[in-house]
């Protein structure tokens, strides 16, 4: 029932949940008609059916059973009436009816407006909130949420993964909370069909969990927006001037390539592994990565980013390295075990093609009845300079 002026109303919800041995808020308010002097004394006090009392200021007027467990929380003189009830039991039904007396005035029981409670004996699972496709190295926010009826002890909730967690709480309808924690985190490659797992806490309950699968996306180029932006540029297609300097000091600081191999930058850019397997693959891109004269970490980046794509389940098991090398070796080696083509696979044999430029290159063996060709053509690319019997 709602509060009206100058009137013997009250007003609470019909009935609230909480859960077993935590604490619960009964919100109330309540009106009375207005005398001509303002009071300046009220007395609140709850009751559960028609006569026991739950709540009273003089303590040894409340029953035995909620002695030590209520508290009055509103303040009176602002006709805030609402009851906290202390380690929740399941008998603690109700329903329950506030009654005020005001001093040198009248007094009154809103018997008409009662509350009852839905006492639970255990917690829901949190919510939780996630991409259902998340990036290799992109920033990423779960959040978990869990609702609840007891603000100053509200749940604690905890993640599976590390990163910049932050909490929220906000208030709900019919005397509940919502407490929700937002979870900041940048995916690896071993997160990969990993749950990701919310655990909340309540007081005196055994906590539940919610967890979701995460599925990280690895086929993204990741600075194809870098060489684009250049390509844009040079090309006088609207870029401007400052951001044909941005780019161009981009591609010098991640790629030191000179502006003569942009055209080789974007051919290997564009290349993709599709269906074929990563051994062929891989001759592509050692082929045209002479030409660009990228740096060893745009090439690891380049490479795994494609590379990744096809075999990520399995790559998901082992530890990465960290040198351009052993992941085309390592990438290889789980491709031709799931496909059967490629075998083996030789020690890199290091190629000086130009100057002081060196190219590492070796041998994909494939089942003896495949012929292995190295072309003539390939070999006259780069001009490489080889050292058979120090393999340099």
């Amino acid at each position: 029932m709602g509060v009206e002026a100058s009137s013997w109303t009250a007003e609470v919800p019909s009935s609230v949940s909480g859960l077993q041995g935590s604490c619960i808020m009964i919100p109330c308010s309540f009106n009375y008609p207005e005398p001509e002097k303002k009071p300046s004394e009220f007395t609140g006090i709850w009751f559960k059916g028609t006569h026991d009392t739950i709540y009273h200021p003089d303590r040894s007027n409340i029953i035995k059973d909620y002695r030590g467990r209520t508290e009055l929380v509103g303040d009176l003189r602002q006709k805030n009436c609402s009851l906290r009830i202390d380690h929740l039991h399941r008998s603690d039904k109700g329903p329950f009816h506030f009654r005020v007396e005001i001093k040198d005035e009248n007094k009154y029981s809103y018997i008409h407006d009662t509350v009852s409670i839905a006492v639970s004996s255990s917690p829901d699972p949190p919510s939780l909130s996630v991409r259902e496709e998340v990036k290799l190295g992109v920033e990423l926010s779960a959040s978990c949420s869990v609702s609840h009826s007891c603000p100053s002890d509200s749940p604690l909730l905890t993640w599976s993964h590390s990163g910049t967690p932050s909490v929220q709480s906000q208030q709900l309808t019919n005397g509940q909370w919502k407490v929700t924690s937002s979870l900041t985190f940048t995916p690896s490659i071993t997160d990969h069909n990993q749950s990701l797992v919310c655990t909340a806490e309540h007081r005196g309950v055994k906590p539940v969990k919610m967890s979701k699968t995460l599925n990280v996306k690895f086929c993204v180029p990741y600075h194809a927006d870098v060489w684009e932006s250049a390509r844009l540029g040079y090309s006088g297609m609207g870029a401007t001037a400052g951001h044909m300097r941005q780019s161009v000091g981009d591609l010098w600081e991640r790629f030191d390539s000179p502006f003569s191999r942009r055209e080789a930058a974007l051919k290997l850019l564009q290349l993709r592994q599709d269906s074929r397997s990563v051994a062929d693959y891989v001759v592509d891109f050692r082929t045209m990565a002479t030409d660009t004269a990228w740096n060893q970490e745009a090439l690891f980046d380049m490479t795994s980013s494609e590379t990744l794509c096809r075999n990520k389940d399995e790559l998901a098991a082992q530890e990465l390295p960290m040198d351009l090398d052993s992941l085309i070796a390592l990438t290889i080696r789980i491709d031709g075990a799931l496909d059967g083509r490629v075998t083996h696979t030789t020690t890199p044999i290091n190629l000086r093609v130009s100057g002081n430029q060196s190219e590492a290159i070796q041998f994909l063996l494939k089942p003896p009845q495949v012929l292995v060709v190295l072309e003539f053509s390939w070999l006259q690319r780069p001009d490489p300079l080889i050292n058979w019997s120090t393999g340099g």
